[in-house]
């Protein structure tokens, strides 16, 4: 069922498909949330905004690349539209890469990238590239274990509502990991 915010956004979306170049319909980012029954991502016009250097397009194109939504899956096309979006400040490609390093998705493990990745996400306030740092200081992953630094990542993402972190913190506070005793 698709409320009337949605039917909003579908209508417009309509209107202005009509009226502006291929080049300009970067508005991915509003229909990947959706059910694809509902509304849909061309991934030629997409392709084709993202080619001329439009960062949501590129991001937006990782993520099709990476889910296999509208095109087939292919990691290595998702990593290179991201690192494109990511060069750019894109926070959310940047993230993005960080998950394919520290999971190795279409790369290899890479825990190092992975934490430069996150680190780049998270000072822009990025949560989950916040909660993510917190766990890799926290269980020595790729990096040397730092109580500290992982109070530091979890608290930010804490702070912004993140409950695994305030969970977290809440562990790290009980075994004394952290904090002054």
């Amino acid at each position: 069922m698709i409320n009337s915010g949605e039917k909003k956004i579908k209508h417009y979306y309509g209107w202005l498909k009509t009226r502006i170049s291929t080049s300009f319909l970067v508005f991915g980012a509003l229909f990947s949330q959706f059910d694809s029954t509902q509304a849909t991502i061309k991934p030629d016009t997409t392709a084709t905004a993202a080619a001329q250097g439009y960062v949501y397009a590129q991001y937006n194109l990782g993520i099709m690349y990476c889910l296999g939504k509208g095109v087939e899956q292919n990691y290595a096309e998702a990593r290179k539209w991201y690192e494109k979006a990511a060069a750019r400040g894109d926070v959310g490609a940047q993230y993005n890469l960080g998950v394919m390093y520290d999971k190795g998705k279409g790369v290899k493990q890479n825990y190092a990238e992975a934490r430069r990745w996150y680190e780049k996400a998270a000072v822009q306030g990025h949560v989950y590239a916040q909660y993510n740092l917190g766990v890799m200081y926290y269980f020595a992953k790729g990096v040397e274990r730092n109580y500290a630094k992982a109070r530091k990542w979890y608290e930010k993402a804490a702070m912004q509502g993140d409950a695994d972190a305030q969970y977290n913190l809440n562990i790290m506070c009980d075994e004394g990991k952290g904090v002054e005793q």
